[in-house]
């Protein structure tokens, strides 16, 4: 593989990650706004697993989302950075 095929391959994953994280954002949006939707209707023990599935899901959702995905794509913005730079001397 060529550098500017790798330049291609690289610059095609970040933005398939921005898109990945921007649906991981508003997946996580829409599962809090339906969790709060059902708040005061469900009250079962069903619920309460319920619930520590979903707090264990959003507070891996929130970590992902609040800081990992940022620098993933920063980092990818950087070799791509310096690659094209490397490239096209940019």
């Amino acid at each position: 593989m060529s550098l500017d095929e790798t330049y291609e391959a690289l610059n095609h994953f970040a933005r398939a990650l921005a898109r990945f994280d921007e649906q991981v954002r508003v997946g996580r949006a829409q599962i809090r706004e339906r969790h709060d939707a059902i708040d005061a209707i469900w009250t079962d023990s069903l619920r309460r697993q319920y619930d520590q599935a979903i707090e264990s899901l959003d507070k891996q959702l929130a970590e992902y989302a609040d800081s990992h995905s940022e620098r993933f794509e920063a980092f990818l913005d950087a070799k791509l950075s310096q690659l094209r730079s490397y490239l096209h001397g940019e």
